[in-house]
């Protein structure tokens, strides 16, 4: 098979270089206008996911202080039913019986609970940065969808309205443009 003998021109051409070189330093233009695009989408979102995670580390404190008063709510709740004179003997020892079982069984599980929250709080956190970085879609898609879960944040509110617009965000195609852009900007050899 013959070559084409345009070929030959382009590859002798003496301004190919500086074309190209040219080419590249619109590419890159683009793609930081695209990606600082792209950043002013998703800043308010990543934002309110930060603020989503807040709350889930301030119910931990507020957990904590909670566990040091759950003895005492629940002997004040025993002295209730203790002190009720139309509660029949026996009906009062099973009540009792039951509010012992429910104080055994949340003081066991009180601790995983709110370590599981910190940790969803955590990844939550995580997702919100890289979203403010445009660092990936993984990370901000787990945190939006944990977010939307209630039981997963301090505030089941907040957390579905800043989870629902993260998702909104992700899928529009400027914010995929930008961060396709981010990866290629990331990758390009004038980073090194």
């Amino acid at each position: 098979m013959s070559r084409d003998p345009r070929d030959d021109y382009y590859d002798n051409d003496p301004d190919r270089a500086e074309r190209e070189r040219d080419f590249d330093d619109d590419q890159s233009e683009r793609d930081e206008a695209v990606i600082q695009r792209a950043k002013g989408k998703v800043m308010a979102p990543a934002i309110g996911l930060i603020v989503v995670a807040a709350f889930g580390l301030v119910s931990l404190v507020w957990g904590a202080v909670r566990y040091s008063a759950l003895d005492a709510q629940f002997d004040e709740n025993i002295k209730q039913i203790e002190d009720n004179p139309g509660i029949p003997k026996n009906q009062k020892q099973d009540q009792i019986q039951l509010v012992n079982q429910i104080r055994d069984v949340t003081k066991a599980a009180w601790f995983p609970c709110y370590g599981l929250i910190v940790v969803l709080s955590a990844v939550i956190l995580v997702g919100a940065v890289k979203l403010m970085t445009l660092g990936g879609t993984f990370w901000p898609m787990t945190a939006s969808i944990l977010s939307i879960i209630p039981c997963t944040n301090g505030c089941c509110f907040i957390g579905i309205v800043f989870g629902i617009w993260t998702l909104v965000v992700l899928g529009q195609p400027d914010v995929k443009a930008g961060f396709a852009a981010r990866r290629r900007a990331a990758y390009s050899p004038d980073r090194y």
